[in-house]
């Protein structure tokens, strides 16, 4: 699955607390295989099971960049994941890499001609008041996979928390983003512009996305990978 990963080298709406951890789908059970994304595998007992292809590498079976693991539910065609936990990265013998961040955001389910189509969607709540419009503070919480090379175990997981502040007298938005675990990774706060109109948010960092408000939340969605049925 595609997933942001952030690495530390040696240089000198989201649901958190699912409801119903047991909601699953049918249609999206089993192995699927992407070209270039990788593998992943959702189970009937609420597991997942995602396996990175690396672009590091430029052999004709390149090993995963890392593997996560952990447990998902489906609502809405969005699947939630928690209990994140990265179990395998590449980086494990290197000695140049002290760390790997790689959080998982909620996926849109849908099905083109057989293959599985799953949209990286971000679920954000007012922390104000809800409005319909890109005003205000919004946040979002999501599982993340860690590895950590010089602690004991190096591989773990942990919740991020990111929260947008929108400027409404300037362009300007700040994004904070706390991490709700220790580690050797750092909260942050950057501001960047943003440009927001019909539907389609820009921010000056590069991110773009097609915003939808619905259910007293805000869906941010952006890039789609499709998966073949192994």
């Amino acid at each position: 699955m595609f997933i942001l990963v952030i690495l530390l080298t040696n240089c000198k709406d989201n649901v958190t607390d699912p409801q119903n951890t047991t909601n699953t789908r049918s249609d999206i059970l089993g192995k699927w295989h992407s070209t270039f994304y990788g593998g992943i595998e959702f189970t009937a007992d609420g597991n997942f099971t995602d396996s990175s292809k690396t672009w590091f590498c430029t052999s004709t079976s390149p090993k995963a960049e890392y593997v996560v693991k952990g447990k998902y539910y489906v609502i809405d065609d969005i699947i939630y994941f928690y209990d994140v936990k990265m179990i395998y990265s590449m980086w494990q013998d290197s000695s140049a890499i002290s760390g790997m961040l790689s959080p998982i955001s909620c996926v849109k389910i849908s099905f083109l001609e057989g293959s599985l189509c799953l949209q990286k969607v971000q679920v954000l709540e007012p922390v104000d008041v809800y409005n319909e419009k890109m005003k205000g503070r919004w946040t979002n919480t999501v599982w993340a996979g860690v590895y950590e090379r010089d602690k004991n175990p190096k591989y773990s997981g942990g919740q991020i928390k990111y929260l947008y502040t929108f400027n409404t007298d300037s362009v300007n938005c700040k994004i904070n983003k706390d991490l709700l675990f220790n580690s050797i990774f750092t909260a942050t706060e950057d501001t960047t512009e943003y440009f927001f109109e019909n539907g389609y948010l820009d921010f000056s960092n590069g991110n773009s996305y097609f915003v939808e408000f619905a259910n007293n939340k805000m869906y941010w969605y952006s890039f789609m990978a499709s998966y073949q049925k192994k």
